[in-house]
């Protein structure tokens, strides 16, 4: 997305990703941390307020500058403490109408694997530790587990596309330029991919119009889809990867044994099955879950949907007088979808209902901006006068959610 331009082109910029799902946010730290516990940087594009730039397809930026001292970022008062990002759009320019189209397309794998035990191998050190504690051994013949399973091949996926294609139409006349753009984003996890991704649409509309010498006027529109599926993050105890690197590698992906399969926990209608109606298997002689029970239990799927408007109209009444006033308005309105199954997870993790939870969450702002500038020329000097008013509001929002459980 256009956060990640930043990184590595501005000294002094660190861009963090929260974590490597599709569609993770990012951190931006300009300053370093804050002392009041904001260190995000207020994000202008196009002279509007937003929130961040995630939304913004790289390919309708002109230019990111960024201000790290605080002379440069005065003008925006107390929330640029923690710097700012000042992102201009693209717009047309004198000529015919033209159309470009930017895009790739890729496959994207793990670029390594930890080396682990095999079952053979595990199963040798298990005796070995059993001997070591003076009891038997549990397994008379090592070798006849084999390689078992490669639990990270489970996971991983080497053929996770990512692609991106923008179309964009540009051109202008003495009175009028424009530019407009449509983007497509998608980007599949490399573990899970079947329910880890993220799928962005763009939409933009730059227009300005000189109807007169002295006025011109114009509107930057945009809007943006997206659609973000995550399984949970990893931390030191849970997690898909987590449990792939710790769960033994003789338990299979699939039960196959008739006889575990006629017994509990597969006998009480709450283990999860795959696409062909098979059990996904419980650890044989670990603690831990299988990490395909850990991606498939929960379905995520939030989508957001952001508007952003910015119309301004600016007058030239005298030479070298520029009146300017703009007015903008935004909107983030996102729904989110949650379904956990009733799942048998491990003796220590189980879920005994399914439950079904939706959210609404809608968020408005503004802002209004007049000014007046002055340019005087003197010679082999050149100076500009400023002033001006802004009103902004910020975080107008709603939330609701609700669960429902035991479902039918």
């Amino acid at each position: 997305n256009a956060t990640q331009a930043l990184q590595g082109r501005v000294a002094g910029v660190n861009v963090l990703a929260n974590s490597g799902a599709p569609g993770a946010g990012l951190n931006v730290r300009i300053r370093g941390l804050s002392t009041n516990g904001n260190g995000n940087p207020l994000y202008i594009v196009d002279g509007m307020r937003t929130t961040d730039i995630n939304n913004i397809a790289p390919g309708d930026i002109a230019s990111i500058e960024v201000l790290k001292d605080a002379a440069s970022a005065a003008i925006y008062g107390a929330r640029a403490a923690a710097g700012v990002i000042l992102v201009t759009t693209k717009k047309g320019s004198l000529g015919a109408a033209r159309i470009s189209y930017n895009g790739y397309y890729g496959l994207q794998g793990p670029a390594r694997k930890l080396d682990m035990l095999n079952a053979t191998e595990y199963a040798t050190l298990y005796n070995e530790m059993l001997d070591n504690s003076g009891k038997e051994p549990l397994f008379e013949d090592p070798e006849a587990f084999g390689e078992g399973t490669d639990w990270q091949e489970a996971i991983f996926s080497y053929s996770s596309v990512i692609q991106n294609h923008d179309v964009n139409i540009s051109g202008g006349t003495d009175k009028l330029n424009y530019y407009s753009s449509f983007g497509y984003f998608g980007n599949e996890g490399i573990v899970t991919p079947e329910v880890s991704y993220f799928k962005r649409y763009n939409f933009r509309l730059n227009t300005d119009y000189k109807l007169k010498d002295w006025l011109t006027f114009g509107e930057k529109l945009s809007y943006s889809y997206s659609q973000r599926n995550a399984i949970e993050d990893n931390n030191n105890a849970s997690g898909v990867l987590m449990n792939a690197l710790h769960i033994d590698p003789i338990t299979p992906v699939i039960e196959t044994d008739p006889a575990k399969l006629n017994s509990p926990p597969y006998t009480t209608g709450q283990c999860l099955q795959d696409e062909n109606g098979n059990y996904y298997s419980f650890p044989y002689y670990s603690t831990r879950t299988n990490p395909l029970i850990w991606a498939y239990y929960q379905t995520n799927l939030p989508i957001s949907h952001n508007v952003n408007g910015n119309f301004y109209v600016e007058l030239n009444p005298i030479k070298n007088l520029t009146l300017r006033s703009s007015v903008g308005i935004g909107g983030i309105f996102s729904t989110g979808e949650s379904y956990t199954s009733a799942v048998y997870m491990n003796p220590s993790t189980y879920y005994l209902t399914d439950a079904y939870t939706v959210s609404f969450l809608s968020s408005y702002f503004w802002n209004l901006e007049n000014t007046v500038s002055y340019n005087l020329r003197s010679g082999k000097h050149n100076f500009v006068f400023l002033a001006g008013t802004g009103n902004y509001v910020d975080n107008i929002s709603q939330y609701v959610a609700l669960q429902y459980q035991d479902l039918p």
